[in-house]
Formats: C-alpha cells, sequence, structure tokens
C-alpha cells in the first residue's frame, strides 16, 4: 500500500493537465421505440435443452451501501440482479432477451457474456460497435449460445462503463463428468464428494466498488477535476455494503502519509498541478459511516468443507480476501480448474474469478475480508462465515469498535485475522497468492499450439498514459488510443471487416492462427504503471510468461533463448490476468497464446473502467482471406436494420 501511494503521487506530479473532450453526454442517447422485428435468433442445431431468460433493464433510485440515495441500473427490479447468479447446466443452450427500460438515465447498453468464448455464436458478444449496435431505450436484443464451458463467467453491459452502476449478473455453468482437483485437496472420498457437490452449487460472492456517483457523472467531473474519481464511498458484496470509516491514527500508520482524507484516499488538492482544482468534499474527505448489517453465508458443518467462488465486478479497485483461521485452497481460476494452490489470502482484479475450497473446523463466525490492494485509496468490507451453530446459539464474541475508539468500524467476529483492513498481511508469515497469472497453473490443460515455437503471428503492445484520462494501448513505437465514439460504429467492425482493417486499434490475422500477444507495462515511457487487468474475448489463452524488467524481445523463442521463464508443460489458461506493475526504472511484460478457431473481432483491453473508456483497448480480427463471415438474418438486421437479402447484395 505504502508504495503505491508513491507510486501514484510520483504520476500525479508528473502529468500534465490538459482538457479532453466531454464523453458523457455524447454517449447518451434519446428515448426511442424498439425495431419491430418478428424474428428470433436461431439455435446452432444441436438439440438438447434450451434455458429462456428475460432481463428487463430499469433505472431505480437506490442506496446500497447506506448512504445517500442515487440511481442505479437495475436487473429485473434489483441492482447487480441482488447478487443472485444465473446457473446453467453445462452444455445446454441459452437464449437471453435483453430488454433496455432505462427511462430516467435514459442510457444505451449491451450485454457481454465475460470469458464464454462463443464459439458458433460470435455475434453474442454484447460490445457495442464491434459485435453489435447498442441498445437504445425502448429496444430489445436476443443473445443466444451454448454454455459449452464450466465454472464461473459473468454477465455485464460492456456500453460506456455503465455495468459498475448495477448491471452485473454472474453466471455459473455447472461443470459435466469433468476431470476435477478435489482428490488433491481432500484425502478422503466423502471429503472429495462433498467438494463436488458444493462445486455444483456453490457460494458466490461478487465484489464491485461503488461511488457516489454514476458513471455518466463521474465523467463529467472527471473533466473538471482533469483527474478520475480515485474515491470509493464503498465497497458491496453481493450488491450490497456499508460504509466504513477507520480513524486518522490508523490511516496514517496504514499509509504512513498524514495527507490521507477521512475515506482513505490522497488528498488530490495537495498534489503539484491540482493547486487551482476543486475536489468535492463528500466524494473524497468527508467519510460518514452507516449502519448496515453485515452479510452472513452459512456452510454445511456437516460436509466438513466450504466452496466460494469469487467474482470481482469492480470498476476500480484490485482487491486482497481472506477469512479469519481458514486456510484457503484455490482450485479455479476464470472457470477452469487449476492445480491446487494454499495460502491464506489472496488477491483479485478485475474481471477475474477464483475458486476457494476451505475446510470447517471449530463451529462458529468468522470474519472475511475484502480489501483494495495496492491501490490508492485504503477501503474495505467484512462479511460473517458462518458454520455449526443453532440460530439462537450466542456464544460467538464480537468486538465493540465504540468502546475501542473505532465508532466508524462494523462490530465483527473476534477471528484471528490474516490481513488488515489496508489489505496488509499481519505477519511475515501470511501466505498471500498475489501472482495468480502464473501461480494457478491450469489442472488438464488443452494442448499448446506449437509448443515450444514462435507463434504464426505475434503482436506486441504497451500500455501507457498521458494523463488520467487518456489511457493507451499502442502497437510498439506507436501511441493509439481506442476512442469511445467506437462504441457507435455502424455497421460494427463484426459486419464488414473491410472497411475497419488497417485502422487505428485494430489488428488483423489470418482465421486458424497461432498467436502470441506480448504486453509490456510503463518503463519504455519512464513512468510507472499500476497492475492492469487484461481481459481478452472470445478464446482464453495460456499465459506463457509474466514478470517485472525491461522486455524488447520480439518473439517468445528469443525471450526465452534470453532468459525469460516461459512455461511450455502446464500454462495458467485465463480470459482476465493483471500484469504486473511497472516502475520508472523498470517495466513489466505478460505473453500469452492463443489458437484462432473462427472469424472473429475481439475487444482485448484493459477493465478498469476509465481506463478502458479512455482508450486502453484494441480490436483483434481474425479474418478468413479477408472477408465477413456469414450473417445469421437476426443478428444482420439487428446490426443493419435491413433485411438480410439487402445486406448480403450490399457487401458483395
Amino acid at each position: 500500500m505504502k508504495h503505491l501511494y508513491t507510486i501514484f503521487a510520483t504520476l500525479l506530479s508528473l502529468l500534465t493537465i490538459t482538457k479532453t473532450q466531454s464523453l458523457g453526454w455524447k454517449l447518451q442517447h434519446d428515448l426511442q421505440g424498439p425495431i419491430q422485428q418478428p424474428m428470433r435468433p436461431e439455435g446452432d442445431g444441436r438439440g438438447g435443452n434450451t434455458r429462456y431468460i428475460t432481463l428487463n433493464i430499469t433505472d431505480e433510485l437506490a442506496s446500497l451501501d447506506g448512504d445517500d440515495e442515487r440511481y442505479v441500473y437495475a436487473v429485473n427490479g434489483r441492482a447487480f440482479n441482488g447478487g443472485e447468479a444465473i446457473f446453467l447446466e453445462e452444455d445446454e443452450e441459452v437464449e437471453i432477451e435483453l430488454n433496455n427500460n432505462s427511462k430516467e438515465l435514459n442510457t444505451s447498453t449491451t450485454l457481454h457474456a465475460h470469458g464464454i468464448e462463443q464459439i458458433g455464436s460470435v455475434y453474442n458478444d454484447g460490445v457495442p460497435g464491434v459485435s453489435q449496435n447498442v441498445i437504445k431505450p425502448g429496444e430489445s436484443f436476443i443473445y443466444r449460445w451454448r454454455a459449452a464451458q464450466y465454472g464461473l463467467y459473468w454477465l455485464h453491459s460492456h456500453f460506456s462503463g455503465i455495468y459498475q452502476d448495477g448491471q452485473v449478473i454472474p453466471l455459473y455453468i455447472r461443470p459435466k463428468q469433468r476431470k476435477n482437483p478435489f482428490s488433491i485437496i481432500s484425502d478422503d472420498q466423502d471429503g472429495v464428494r462433498a467438494l463436488e457437490r458444493h462445486d455444483q452449487n456453490p457460494t458466490i460472492i461478487t465484489i464491485t466498488d461503488y461511488t457516489q456517483l454514476t458513471i455518466w457523472e463521474q465523467l463529467e467531473k472527471a473533466e473538471e477535476w482533469q483527474s478520475e474519481l480515485l474515491c470509493a464511498n464503498s465497497l458491496l458484496i453481493n450488491g450490497q455494503g456499508r460504509v466504513n470509516c477507520p480513524t486518522s491514527e490508523h490511516l496514517s500508520e496504514w499509509t504512513d502519509s498524514n495527507t490521507t482524507t477521512a475515506k482513505g484516499c490522497i488528498d488530490r488538492g495537495s498534489q503539484p498541478g491540482y493547486e487551482n482544482v476543486t475536489f468535492d468534499k463528500d466524494l473524497w474527505y468527508t467519510c460518514t459511516p452507516t449502519d448496515v448489517p453485515l452479510q452472513t453465508f452459512e456452510f454445511d458443518y456437516e460436509s466438513g468443507w466450504g466452496v466460494i467462488h469469487f467474482l470481482s465486478a469492480s470498476g476500480h479497485w484490485n482487491y486482497l480476501v481472506s477469512i479469519d483461521e481458514h486456510e484457503l485452497n484455490f482450485f479455479a481460476a476464470d472457470g477452469n480448474y487449476a492445480k491446487p494452490v494454499k495460502g491464506e489470502a489472496f488477491s483479485i482484479g478485475i474481471g477475474e474469478r477464483i475458486g476457494v475450497a476451505f475446510r470447517l473446523h471449530t463451529p462458529g463466525e468468522y470474519t472475511l475480508r475484502i480489501s483494495a490492494y495496492n491501490e490508492p485509496q485504503v477501503i474495505g468490507q467484512f462479511a460473517i462465515i458462518r458454520y455449526g451453530l443453532a440460530d439462537d446459539d450466542d456464544r460467538v464474541e464480537y468486538s465493540d469498535p465504540a468502546s475501542e475508539n473505532d465508532p466508524g468500524m462494523p462490530s465483527i467476529p473476534l477471528s484471528e485475522p490474516f490481513i488488515n483492513y489496508a489489505g496488509q498481511p499481519v505477519s511475515g508469515d501470511i501466505r498471500v497468492l498475489n501472482d495468480s497469472l502464473i501461480s494457478l497453473k491450469q489442472f488438464a490443460p488443452p494442448l499448446i499450439p506449437k509448443r515450444g515455437e514462435a507463434a504464426d503471428v505475434t503482436l506486441h503492445y504497451s500500455l501507457s498514459n498521458a494523463n488520467f484520462l487518456k489511457w493507451s494501448m499502442s502497437e510498439w513505437g506507436t501511441v493509439e488510443y481506442y476512442a469511445a465514439s467506437n462504441e457507435l460504429n455502424k455497421p460494427p467492425v463484426l459486419y464488414d471487416f473491410e472497411q475497419y482493417i488497417g485502422d487505428e486499434s485494430i489488428a488483423s490475422y489470418p482465421n486458424g492462427s497461432v498467436v502470441d500477444v506480448i504486453i509490456t507495462n510503463g518503463a519504455d515511457y519512464g513512468d510507472r504503471q499500476p497492475a492492469h487487468p487484461i481481459h481478452k474475448h472470445f478464446e482464453h489463452y495460456h499465459v506463457l510468461a509474466a514478470g517485472t524488467g525491461n522486455f524488447s524481445y520480439w518473439d517468445v523463442v528469443e525471450a526465452e533463448d534470453n532468459g525469460v521463464q516461459v512455461n511450455w508443460l502446464d500454462p495458467p489458461y485465463r480470459d482476465t490476468v493483471l500484469i504486473p506493475e511497472s516502475t520508472i526504472d523498470e517495466g513489466s511484460y505478460l505473453i500469452f497464446r492463443y489458437e484462432s478457431v473462427q472469424p472473429t473481432a475481439a475487444l482485448l483491453h484493459c477493465h478498469v473502467n476509465m481506463h478502458n473508456i479512455g482508450g486502453m483497448a484494441y480490436v483483434l480480427i481474425a479474418t478468413d482471406e479477408g472477408g465477413t463471415p456469414a450473417m445469421p438474418e437476426y443478428y444482420s438486421v439487428k446490426a443493419l436494420n435491413k433485411d438480410l437479402n439487402t445486406v448480403n447484395s450490399e457487401l458483395s
């Protein structure tokens, strides 16, 4: 935490304040009636069960953390769907009808199934301007795809970062006859069977950060401040939270700074270049605790085991998570089983999913702790893990914040912690899994294409920023910004490859290629960069290498020949990972590989909301001899608002 404060303070002192174009109001739309189309998308013809799901998006005035009400997006009447997950069976087909009934916020949307590879259903990826048009208020869109994977994924809007205001739904696909790692975690068959049973219906915990402003209001304020809002109001667990306010003494101790605000944030007004900027006190400085009860998650004590799948659906921060007095077995990452690793705490980046199993030992209640990790704010949240107690059992002892001179914090079980509120281990013996991108190796890895060889295509990108509002993912030697206006591309990229190939922030390669992506973070520009959560749509990828150090090798073979450790045996198989943070003197790097299996236009981007909106994204086009893939009637009409014969005639 202390070195991250230094990173951001240094970055602030180096950046020049510049005026940027307004984003918020330009991306909102006038209320329009739906396009009347009698058709629905066809299935893939493979048969089996089909699930039909309807999601209605509305605007609601609500307080999700006990503070002032503000507008949020509700999914079927509840922000974040009330934290409730959709459960599917592996290999069943699903049809999701999304109805955009936004009125007060009057906002367009889409629905992206994060981590779903969409094999044979490329028109369902939900990226505006890339795979579909935005769904305007009053319009509907139907997504249809097959749940050919297993594990935890999530549905969220991919329009302008609005998911952080409530458009998030966890999605769990129950594994079907998959080889699993539970016999490594438990040495008896009863334990293995319990873990398998729990993994069919796991507890799912979704973590989000929550501010007092909608994303549209944040964009307007960001222009006024020339800074993103680096100060959340609270953290939410399954769409619910409370505002916690630690004492100034604790904040000073944790950050080694006397300029931390009451909300645990950097005092932006004291930073060079910001002396004449007025930062709203209620957003940056004032902390008023709220008295919202902590959530309790109860587990079946007789089974001997608990299983939780964690999802970070945040817009800003990465987190450290731990359960007091419980060793954790990490066994899944981004939906895929991993070779189990043990520890007391783990980091999770935006978009990542981590599955953990833990033994249930002494009946009682234990504190689940979630804290921002290596971020420029001290903020955390708590929940209660409970098992083996009757409903009226009162043997659990709780803290008394009022008598302990800590009145801004909640009363929690007096279990022994592994981490403190600032996300710092309480001792040097605590095992923290903070490198899951290399440590959580695939349990049953698919074959690595061209193992030990150079890929057919190697793409090279560097991450940097011009200021706190302009973030870049660029080909080596260039500076490129993916424009927010691309979300309004007509037609979307997927419907006319030829129109977009060669444009800025777009790369192309032949379908069927084995592709390596090499990303370097910072140092090329002499700047410090945070750990960016990098998500690639469609195919998951093998993480071949990642680490710190200045990286200039042209391909993975050259890198290996020069001492970079490359995992050709069991690399993690992911869709979202944190590229390590960099320093002024030393950059960081990430190398991953995948095989293109169908013509697509896939987005590669940082999942920090303001970084994505600010330009840190790229479109990767896999094409068959430059041609656009065949168009199903429903999606072509939705994308182009023309009948299929006209569409095909114009393209030919």
